[in-house]
């Protein structure tokens, strides 16, 4: 059963991935990026320098190991295989505050939680969770029964850490809370040499983990691009080119404190606290606490308010729904009907609203889902066919085309590599202009063969272009609406202020394409007259 329950609950949130064997739809958004980088590296394309994206190193190696095993469902099994780790750990979490039964109910609990956030998987959100949990494991076996925090399981501590900086650094916060809890610790009760080594071995395998990484950015020549993407860019990304306005932040936090269930998470950890306080377990339930209000801090400083942004925190719900499982079997009784048939109805209660919520992003086994506005995929007969287009109409796999949006998978499924290391260009064009021009350029010089517009991010392109205008009313028209919606193909004009404006086309563009292909709604295929 340590096993048997972790990797069921493992296999049925991965099954809401559009990456899973039962997905309907291609890897969209994100997950296209990221397959699309890859395959890149099976190519000898390096992240960063040949192929812009702004997530940590690990995530791309994730996907090129899954790709080397299994192509696309290699990659949804290396999902699997990470988030059996993240419910394993939470499992043997769960044993250090109650009975295996509880246990059980908590992890079920946390199962139906994460795939309210889940949305439609292969974030490195997702991928982080693994490691949150073991570190939280660790800490939770040491503050609460007083294991020993030994130089291996602090090697281990430090090891995640370094992972989860070299998927998404905003991942940190559990670290950071019960790491200067033991610190504080240690210099409160005189164990200096303890303390020492915790620190020393922390780090080593902090850096045992991240310095292959950086070695092999810097031997590919990568690392100024990483740093540029990773750190410089990031920090824009984050503040969508200013300071996030207080009402957005609150909304947030008001968004994730009850959606994300961290309200449980605070109630618990508070309950316990006052239950444990004249207790050696008084540290853990203050640091838990502290972590949760972090997270939901942490995760409320963003312009957009994703549910898988409330990943972070799965990892230790779990220990508040084993402790909530715990009582209430204590308070039923003893009998069958109260200790499994009172729980299973909680259980789907729990479910169907995560299920409702998980709905209204996104309805992988449904395509057509409910939400038009941002986040749509393609169904994968769609991209089938688009893929036959491109194939047909650029028959050598030396053929450079572009996608224009966000469809990179469309690079993945038809074999044929971008022209521009921009290989797409929402919502990256919408944060840096220079962008937007570096990846005209690149069409402009390298001619592609075909473009591929993808044409869901319609809305997307108009946001675009209102933002622009929002953030920077300075910028000339020419900048502001150059890179526009593949102006050079579609549309003939903008609309700034009510007044119809020409959109520039310096290189008459449009005469050089001419449509071949068009799936309405959802893909349209130019192709470069000879």
């Amino acid at each position: 059963m340590t096993f048997g329950a972790p990797f069921l609950a493992a296999l049925v949130v991965c099954m809401f991935s559009c990456l899973g064997p039962f997905s309907m739809v291609d890897a969209f958004g994100d997950a296209s990026v990221f397959l699309n980088i890859g395959e890149g590296m099976h190519n000898g394309k390096v992240p960063y320098r040949d192929l812009f994206d702004h997530k940590g190193p690990l995530l791309y190696f994730i996907h090129y190991i899954g790709l080397f095993f299994g192509g696309r469902l290699g990659v949804w099994f290396m999902e699997l295989a990470l988030m059996f780790v993240t419910f394993f750990f939470s499992y043997r979490t769960a044993l250090l505050v109650a009975g295996r039964q509880p246990a059980l109910w908590g992890i079920a609990a946390m199962a139906a939680t994460t795939i309210g956030f889940y949305q439609w998987g292969d974030f490195p959100e997702e991928y982080g969770m693994a490691f949150i949990s073991i570190a939280f494991f660790l800490f939770a076996g040491h503050l609460l029964k007083n294991e020993p925090l030994t130089r291996w399981k602090s090697l281990a501590i430090g090891a995640c850490f370094g992972a989860v900086l070299l998927l998404k650094p905003t991942l940190f916060p559990v670290w950071i809370v019960f790491g200067a809890t033991i610190v504080t610790l240690g210099f409160i009760r005189g164990k200096y040499r303890d303390l020492v080594f915790y620190v020393v071995f922390f780090f080593l395998g902090t850096a045992a983990v991240i310095t292959p990484f950086l070695l092999y950015l810097l031997l590919e020549g990568a690392f100024p691009d990483f740093w540029e993407q990773y750190v410089v860019f990031n920090q824009t990304y984050a503040r969508q080119g200013g300071a996030i306005p207080m009402k957005t932040y609150l909304k947030n936090f008001s968004l994730f404190l009850n959606r994300n269930y961290i309200w449980v998470m605070l109630l618990a950890g508070v309950g316990m606290l006052v239950l444990r306080f004249n207790t050696r377990q008084r540290p853990f339930y203050i640091a838990y606490v502290l972590t949760g209000a972090i997270s939901l801090c942490s995760i409320s400083f963003s312009p957009f308010s994703f549910p898988r942004y409330g990943l972070v925190t799965v990892p230790l719900l779990v220990l508040a729904w084993t402790l909530l499982a715990s009582a209430a079997l204590d308070a039923l009784g003893g009998g069958p009907f109260a200790r499994r048939v009172i729980p299973l109805i909680a259980f789907v209660g729990i479910f169907n609203l995560q299920i409702g919520q998980f709905l209204r992003w996104r309805l992988i086994f449904y395509p057509y889902g409910a939400n038009q506005n941002y986040e749509m995929h393609i169904p994968l007969d769609v991209v089938r066919e688009a893929c036959a287009v491109i194939r047909t109409h650029a028959p050598a796999r030396s053929d450079k085309i572009t996608v224009f949006g966000r469809a990179a998978s469309l690079y993945y499924y038809s074999g044929r590599e971008s022209v521009s290391k921009y290989f797409y260009q929402f919502p990256i064009g919408m944060n840096d202009v220079n962008i937007a021009k570096k990846y005209e350029e690149d069409v402009i010089k390298g001619k592609p063969k075909l473009i591929v517009v993808d044409k869901i991010y319609e809305s997307d392109e108009i946001l675009f272009r209102k933002f622009q205008l929002r953030r920077d009313p300075a910028l000339g028209v020419q900048q502001r609406f150059l890179f526009g919606r593949m102006l050079p193909l579609t549309d003939t004009y903008f609309v700034e202020n009510g007044v119809r404006q020409p959109i520039p086309d310096p290189e008459n563009l449009r005469k050089q394409y001419r449509l071949v292909w068009e799936k309405p709604g959802y893909v349209q295929i130019y192709k470069r007259n000879n």
